[in-house]
């Protein structure tokens, strides 16, 4: 498992120990993963896991649950707060595939989460979007003001987000990131441009395209 899904699996786990805990609070119903999140949250159970260091919000933003992140933001939640692997409630949100991502997204940024905070890898949310092929939240991030060519170079690798898309082969991905600015002449560390990137994974499509754009 990577490290987003490793931090997500221990958080999921607390909530089914801390629904046991809560059970004589609900009355015998059975309550759903969202309200589990809240009152452990409310109880002071979920202040921060000892493993990943994984939060509330952290957990609301990665598994779409708007309601609670709203009310754990209002009573003042830290946005900049990350997990042990530098991950913020921003980077969770931008991975996560859910109705109200985009409104995540946004809620996070008014209060004042940073479009380009970084992992420890040195990773940004758009990045992150890109590499999952999560459209809304390539779509969100981009009207927030992330940065489309943001270049990866904690490992040297000069990676864009651009690059990312050839690489994996996500056309929408790439369409979205050119159309709003992206560089196609942008060379990582081997010299290869997305296109070169796109020609040598055979990703017709996309070679087809960036060719159309150069």
């Amino acid at each position: 498992m990577t490290s987003f899904e490793n931090a997500l699996w221990m958080a999921r786990s607390m909530i089914g120990h801390w629904g046991r805990s809560l059970s004589g609070d609900l009355n015998g119903r059975a309550p759903d993963r969202e309200e589990l999140l809240w009152k452990a949250a409310g109880n002071g159970r979920l202040e921060e896991d000892p493993t990943f260091k994984m939060n509330a919000l952290m957990f609301a933003a990665a598994e779409g649950f708007f309601l609670t992140l709203e009310e754990l933001l209002k009573s003042g939640a830290s946005v900049s707060a990350s997990d042990k692997n530098g991950y913020s409630s921003l980077h969770f949100a931008a991975i996560s595939n859910y109705e109200d991502t985009e409104k995540i997204i946004g809620k996070l940024v008014e209060f004042g989460a940073d479009v380009e905070s970084l992992t420890n890898k040195k990773i940004t949310p758009l990045y992150l979007a890109v590499l999952k092929n999560q459209i809304r939240s390539i779509q969100t991030l981009i009207k927030l003001g992330a940065d489309v060519n943001f270049c990866l170079t904690a490992r040297g690798d000069r990676f864009t987000p651009l690059h990312m898309a050839a690489q994996k082969g996500h056309l929408s991905a790439i369409k979205l990131l050119v159309e709003n600015g992206a560089d196609v002449h942008l060379k990582d560390r081997n010299g290869c441009t997305a296109l070169s990137l796109a020609e040598k994974e055979n990703h017709e499509e996309i070679v087809e395209y960036l060719g159309s754009v150069m």
